[in-house]
């Protein structure tokens, strides 16, 4: 998502066979592999429209009946 020509949330989507050479993934599911957004626009609900806009491409257009998502506080 963009605003005034700056990225202010992304979000990037694996599909099932790409996730499963990386670790074991046991779903036959597309995988919210990475989802940020600039902290300056938190709590205006940004992230949250991009991920349905998202899960919606993500059902319609590779017409998958869910999606997986983990989620964590930190990363190394």
């Amino acid at each position: 998502m963009v605003s005034n020509d700056q990225i202010i949330s992304t979000v990037s989507v694996a599909r099932h066979e790409s996730v499963r050479t990386m670790f074991d993934y046991p779903y036959d599911y597309p995988f919210i592999w990475c989802f940020a957004t600039d902290p300056a626009y938190g709590k205006k609900g940004i992230g949250g429209r991009l991920l349905n806009k998202v899960e919606d491409t993500i059902y319609q257009e590779m017409l998958s009946p869910a999606v997986a998502l983990s989620t964590a506080t930190l990363h190394p």
